[in-house]
C-alpha cells in the first residue's frame, strides 16, 4: 500500500503497518553468490531475514516498474540484484528517484501512497534566490517534479501530490546571507486530481507589524486541514480516523474542503 522513496523511512510513513522503503544506490553492486550467503546466515535470525528480504523484493520490484532491469517475473532475488544496471551519477539520484516513483505508483501492482524525502533546504549561510543554494534547490526539485509527473503517465489524472516542509525560514537574511528556522511556510498541491489554479492563504504580509514575533510569516493555514483534505476526499479516509489516529487529538484543525476536482 505504501512506500518510502528515502534513504530512510521518513517519521511520517512509521507506525504499526510496515511499508517498503526504496532508494537509488551508490553503493557497488553486490554479487549474487554474497546476498545467498548473507540469506544463509540470516534464516536463523526472522527479524533480519524479513528485513533482508523485504529490502530485496522493494529493489526487484522498483527495477521491473522502472525498466531498469531485464528481471522476469519469478526470478530468485539473488538473480534478481545482479542484473540491476550500474547507478548513475549522484546528481541524477534526485531525478530518478521522482521518476522511479511515478512508475512504481502508475503500476497496477505498485503501491497506492509514496513518501518521497528530499534535504538540502536548511539554507543558513549563502542562500541565494537565482544562483545561490536555494536556487539550484529549486531547479533541481522542479525537474525531479517534471520526472514524476512523467513516470506517472495516465495515472497522473488520479494522483494527488503534496510538496510540503517540515519548517519555514525568516522573512529576512541573517549576517551570512542565508536565512534561518522560521515558522510558517508554504504548501503545493499538484496532480490532475487537484482542484488547482489558486492560492488558498489569508496573507498576512511582510511588514513588520504583520510578521510572527517580529521575525517570521505568520500561519493562517494549518498544514493538517490541507492534508486531512486530501487522505478524507482522494483515500476515503474518516474524519474520526483523522482526528484521534493520524493526527491525534487534532479535532480543531478541520479538513479544508474542495482540494480535489469532482468527476
Amino acid at each position: 500500500l505504501g512506500i518510502a522513496v528515502s534513504d530512510q523511512v521518513p517519521l511520517v510513513m512509521r507506525g504499526k503497518v510496515e511499508v517498503a522503503s526504496w532508494a537509488p544506490s551508490n553503493i557497488p553492486e553486490a554479487d549474487a553468490s554474497f546476498l545467498g550467503l548473507v540469506e544463509a546466515m540470516y534464516q536463523h535470525q526472522p527479524q533480519l531475514a524479513a528485513t533482508l528480504t523485504a529490502a530485496i523484493s522493494a529493489t526487484s520490484f522498483a527495477d521491473q516498474a522502472t525498466g531498469m532491469t531485464g528481471n522476469t517475473p519469478g526470478m530468485d532475488n539473488a538473480a534478481a540484484m545482479k542484473t540491476r544496471p550500474a547507478q548513475q551519477k549522484p546528481g541524477n539520484a534526485q531525478l530518478q528517484m521522482f521518476s522511479a516513483a511515478g512508475k512504481m505508483l502508475a503500476d497496477a501492482k505498485g503501491p497506492r501512497i509514496a513518501v518521497l524525502e528530499v534535504g538540502g533546504w536548511d539554507t543558513h549561510t549563502g542562500q541565494g534566490t537565482v544562483e545561490g543554494r536555494l536556487g539550484h534547490n529549486l531547479e533541481l526539485f522542479d525537474a525531479a517534479l517534471a520526472g514524476l509527473r512523467q513516470g506517472l503517465g495516465a495515472a497522473w489524472d488520479k494522483t494527488v501530490i503534496l510538496a510540503a516542509t517540515e519548517f519555514g525560514r525568516t522573512a529576512a537574511p541573517n549576517g551570512t546571507g542565508g536565512t534561518d528556522h522560521g515558522t510558517a511556510s508554504a504548501a503545493f498541491l499538484m496532480g490532475g486530481a487537484v482542484n488547482g489554479g489558486r492560492v488558498l492563504a489569508d496573507w498576512p504580509g511582510l511588514a513588520s507589524g504583520k510578521l510572527y514575533q517580529d521575525r517570521d510569516l505568520a500561519p493562517t493555514l494549518d498544514l493538517r486541514g490541507v492534508t486531512k483534505g486530501i487522505l478524507r476526499d482522494h483515500l476515503g479516509i474518516a474524519e474520526a480516523r483523522l482526528d484521534e489516529q493520524i493526527f491525534p487529538a487534532s479535532q480543531q484543525a478541520k479538513p479544508v474542503p474542495g482540494l480535489l476536482r469532482r468527476a
